[in-house]
């Protein structure tokens, strides 16, 4: 069981690493790209199918500084789902409480990313995002921290 936790401890170090990667190529993103004020080909489209072509179009047919943005954001996002099927094979509370907020703090900024290209790059989808990077980067550390000081 200890050696199931040394590696959540270290899963949670990696994935804390990654977002701060994450945050700087984020900052690059806000002062080197500039996003269209219409991703193309999301005009008079469903709601969801407008945020799945925003994904698509960010992933694969813009400046490659927001590809790596986007396409980082969906690796911490199947990392945090990897870390919350981990956590609940571990049986640790304390893990699975930090995976599952792991998760929902990871959906919920990619959604404002995803909100931030199809609204006009609103200030608050970019804090909305911001907010969730600083929650979920002391989330991890704070299991880190956790683990090593036990």
């Amino acid at each position: 069981m200890r050696s199931v936790m040394r590696r959540l401890d270290h899963f949670a170090a990696m994935i804390s690493i990654l977002l701060l990667i994450q945050f700087v190529v984020g900052m690059m993103m806000n002062l080197y790209v500039a996003i269209p004020a219409v991703i193309p080909g999301t005009q008079s489209l469903p709601y969801w199918e407008k945020l799945l072509i925003a994904l698509n179009w960010s992933l694969s047919f813009s400046n490659p500084i927001l590809e790596g943005h986007s396409g980082l954001g969906v690796l911490l996002i199947a990392l945090s789902m990897i870390f919350l099927y981990r956590a609940h094979r571990s049986h640790s509370a304390k893990w699975i409480i930090i995976g599952w907020l792991g998760v929902v703090l990871f959906l919920f900024s990619s959604l404002n990313g995803l909100l931030f290209l199809l609204d006009g790059q609103k200030a608050v989808n970019s804090l909305y995002m911001a907010i969730g990077f600083v929650i979920s980067l002391f989330i991890y550390g704070l299991g880190v921290f956790m683990q090593s000081s036990a």
